[in-house]
C-alpha cells in the first residue's frame, strides 16, 4: 500500500484484537486461513460508488463489488498475511469465507481486496515454485515450522525402526496387490521425505520413486537415487523401503488405481496428469491411462495447462478435450461398417491402410481409399483425429470417408467448412473461362480492388456446375482467403500511413 505507515503499539494490539476472530481462526480441521492481498483501489472514479455503499451501510454488497477486482492469479506470497489489518488507520469492513475488504481513510481513502487462503495452498505453492526471498514473515514462519516438524519426526525413530519385518513386508505387499487390483504399473505422483523421495533402508538415504510395477508374485519400485541421472532407472522391493512409509505408499496407490473418470463405454482412466515435456521448458503434455494402458501423451496449450493447474479444468475437460474418441460412445460392427453418405449415396468400398513404399508420397502416414461402384477415390491422408475416430469406433466408416473425401465425392457438407469472412467486403466472386479451357477465380472487394485470379480444379467447378453442391462464394473462401486478406491489409497500411503523413 502506498505510503503506508506501521501502527503504534497501541494501534498494533487493537489490530490484533479484531483480527483475532478472523486472521487467526482456524476451521474445524485446524487449518488457518491466511490473507493476500489482490486489489488496491485507490482512483476516485473507482471508489465513487464504492464509497456510496460504505455510507449507506451495504458492506455485503461493498464486498462483493470489490471482490470482482480479484484476476484470480495465483498467490503473491510477498503480499500474503494472517491479518488484512497492515497500516495505520486499516479498518476491516467485512468479510466472508472467500474475502476481506480494509478501508484505510487516509491518502483519500482507500479499499483493499484481500483472499482468503488456506495454509494447504500456501505449502503446494512453495512445494511447486519454492519460496521467495521477499515472501512475508507469517509465510516464512509457516513454512519453517512445517520443517521443524518433520524434523521432529524424522528424529524419533531408530535404527531399528529402519527395517520392516517379514510379517510387515507380507502385509504391506498383499494390500499394495489389492489396491492395484487388475493393473500391472501404476504411475506415483511426487510425495515423500523430499519432492518425490522416500527414505531407503540400505545405503541410500532417498530413494525416488515414480512407478510401482506388479509382476505375478513380485513387487518392485521403479526409481532412481537423487543425483543420480534421471534416465538411469532402478528397482526397489518393499524391503529396501522404511516400513513408516508403507501405509502412505500404499494410500497413494489406492488413489492413483481409482478412476478419475469413467466413460461412456465403461473404461476407466487414471493416472491423467500434465507433465512437462524434457525436450523443451515450458511445454505440458497431457497424459491418462485407459483401463491401465498408457495412451499418447497430448499437447496442452498453454491456456489449458493454466487452467488445469489452476483446478479450472477438470480431468474429464481435458481427457474430453484431448482424448475426444476414448469419450465418445462405441458403436457396434453394423454401425460401424455402415458406408452412407449424407446424400443417400452408399460406398461400395472403404479402406484405412499405412503407407509403406518409402518412394511413395505420405510415406508412414495412414491413408484413406474408397470406392463407388467403378469410381476409385484417390487415397487421402488421415488426420490425427479422424484416425482416432476410426481406430475407437466412434464414427461409420462412411462418415469419416465423407470428411476425407467429401470434395472428390461431390458432397455439400464439404463445402460448407469454406466461408467469406463478415469483416471483409467482397462484392462479387467470379468464375470465368479462359481460351485454354480452363476455368479462373477471382473476387471483386470494391475500392479495395481485384484479387488475383486463381486456377479452379475440374472437381470442384463439377461441384459447382454439375451436381450444385458448392456455391462460387465457398469456392472464393477456398481458393482466395489469403489474396483477400492481403488486399485487406494492403489498404490497412496504406491508410495508416496516410494519416500519420
Amino acid at each position: 500500500m502506498n505510503a503506508s505507515v506501521k501502527p503504534s503499539v497501541e494501534q498494533e494490539k487493537t489490530v490484533q484484537k479484531k483480527s483475532k476472530t478472523s486472521s487467526d481462526k482456524k476451521s474445524a480441521k485446524g487449518t488457518e486461513v491466511f490473507y493476500s492481498s489482490v486489489a488496491y483501489l485507490q482512483s476516485s472514479e473507482i471508489l465513487k460508488d464504492i464509497d456510496n455503499l460504505r455510507k449507506r451501510g451495504h458492506l455485503n454488497k461493498l464486498l462483493n463489488t470489490v471482490s470482482t477486482y480479484d484476476q484470480k492469479d495465483s498467490v503473491e506470497l510477498n503480499r500474503t498475511y494472517k491479518s488484512p489489518l497492515q497500516n495505520k488507520g486499516d479498518q476491516l469492513l467485512r468479510e466472508n469465507k472467500g474475502y476481506a475488504v480494509v478501508y484505510n481513510s487516509s491518502v483519500g481513502g482507500t479499499y483493499e481486496v484481500y483472499r482468503k487462503v488456506p495454509e494447504s495452498v500456501l505449502r503446494k505453492s512453495v512445494e511447486r515454485y519454492g519460496l521467495p526471498d521477499n515472501a512475508t514473515k507469517e509465510v516464512k514462519l509457516l513454512i519453517q515450522a512445517d520443517k521443524k516438524e518433520k524434523v521432529k519426526v524424522d528424529n524419533k525413530l531408530s535404527t531399528k525402526d529402519l527395517i520392516a519385518t517379514s510379517e510387515q513386508q507380507q502385509k504391506f505387499i498383499d494390500e499394495i496387490k489389492t489396491a492395484m487390483g487388475g493393473l500391472r504399473m501404476v504411475v506415483l505422483p511426487d510425495f515423500g521425505t523430499k519432492k518425490g523421495v522416500v527414505a531407503g533402508t540400505d545405503e541410500d538415504k532417498g530413494v525416488s520413486l515414480n512407478r510401482v510395477y506388479a509382476w505375478n508374485d513380485n513387487i518392485s519400485f521403479a526409481g532412481s537415487v537423487p543425483g543420480d541421472d534421471n534416465k538411469k532407472r532402478r528397482y526397489y522391493h518393499p524391503e529396501n523401503i522404511r516400513p513408516e512409509f508403507y501405509n502412505y505408499l500404499i494410500s497413494e496407490v489406492k488413489k492413483i488405481a481409482a478412476p478419475q473418470l469413467i466413460t461412456e463405454n465403461g473404461q476407466k482412466v487414471t493416472s491423467a496428469d500434465l507433465f512437462e515435456s524434457p525436450k523443451q521448458e515450458g511445454k505440458y503434455l497431457f497424459y491418462a491411462r485407459l483401463d491401465g494402458i498408457g495412451l499418447h501423451p497430448k499437447a496442452v496449450s498453454e491456456q489449458d495447462a493454466d487452467a488445469f493447474m489452476k483446478h479450472e479444468l477438470s480431468v474429464k475437460d481435458m481427457f474430453a478435450k484431448y482424448y475426444p474418441s476414448k469419450m465418445a460412445k462405441q458403436l457396434d460392427k453394423d454401425e460401424f461398417d455402415n458406408l452412407k453418405l449424407s446424400d443417400g449415396r452408399e460406398l461400395s468400398k472403404v479402406r484405412v491402410y499405412k503407407q509403406r513404399e518409402e518412394e511413395k508420397s505420405h510415406y508412414g502416414k495412414y491413408m484413406l481409399y474408397a470406392e463407388m461402384g467403378d469410381k476409385r477415390l484417390h487415397a487421402t491422408p488421415l488426420q490425427q483425429n479422424l484416425l482416432d475416430a476410426y481406430f475407437d469406433k466412434t464414427q461409420s466408416k462412411g462418415q469419416i470417408a465423407e470428411k476425407v473425401l467429401g470434395e472428390q465425392l461431390h458432397l455439400k457438407s464439404a463445402y460448407e467448412k469454406y466461408k467469406l469472412p463478415e469483416d471483409f467486403p467482397v462484392q462479387e466472386v467470379r468464375v470465368r473461362k479462359v481460351p485454354d479451357g480452363g476455368w479462373l477465380i477471382s473476387a471483386n472487394l470494391g475500392e479495395l480492388g481485384q484479387t488475383a485470379e486463381r486456377k479452379v480444379s475440374s472437381n470442384d467447378l463439377y461441384s459447382l456446375f454439375k451436381s450444385q453442391t458448392a456455391t462460387k462464394e465457398q469456392l472464393g473462401a477456398k481458393y482466395l482467403m489469403e489474396d483477400i486478406k492481403s488486399l485487406f491489409q494492403g489498404k490497412s497500411i496504406e491508410r495508416n500511413h496516410s494519416l500519420k503523413i
